[in-house]
């Protein structure tokens, strides 16, 4: 059996939240991924703790974890989530202006990209990414976890 793919979220928004819930329900359903690291802002969402924002979260949910601290690694800076080797996956789930930028970071990284729509807000940005996309290797390809 092979290793797990090491997923990272960037972004814990509503639709970070929504990344860290369909890939448990993939996991639960046989995809062997595992999310080992995710990146935000906000100390309280990086440590797992709903920090209050409920919005997309099942009844009852607001006082459980995101997910266990204890094995993901929270960083504060997209960069450093980019430099762990563990991850292997991103799910870029931030505001649509910082789509582009850190897609094409995280090809370069090595990484294989699954990012949240819009992908771009205009067509220059999203042609960069194609051609970044095709040079890299890896997977790139919008979200579709709605």
């Amino acid at each position: 059996m092979s290793d797990p793919i090491g997923v990272g979220v960037i972004g814990l928004g509503f639709m970070g939240r929504t990344h860290l819930g369909a890939y448990e329900a993939a996991r639960k359903n046989g995809s062997a991924n595992t999310v080992v690291a995710v990146c935000d802002q906000d100390p309280d969402l990086r440590a797992g703790k709903p920090s209050g924002q409920t919005v997309n979260l099942a009844p009852g949910a607001a006082d459980k974890p995101l997910f266990d601290p204890d094995s993901v690694h929270g960083y504060a800076d997209p960069d450093e989530l980019l430099a762990d080797p563990a991850v292997d996956l991103v799910s870029i789930c931030t505001y649509t202006p910082t789509h582009v930028p850190l897609a094409l970071k995280a090809l370069a990284a090595g990484k294989h990209v699954l990012v949240e729509k819009p992908v771009a807000l205009c067509e220059e940005d999203a042609l960069k990414l194609v051609e970044a996309a095709k040079d890299a290797g890896t997977v790139c390809m919008p979200a579709m976890c709605m």
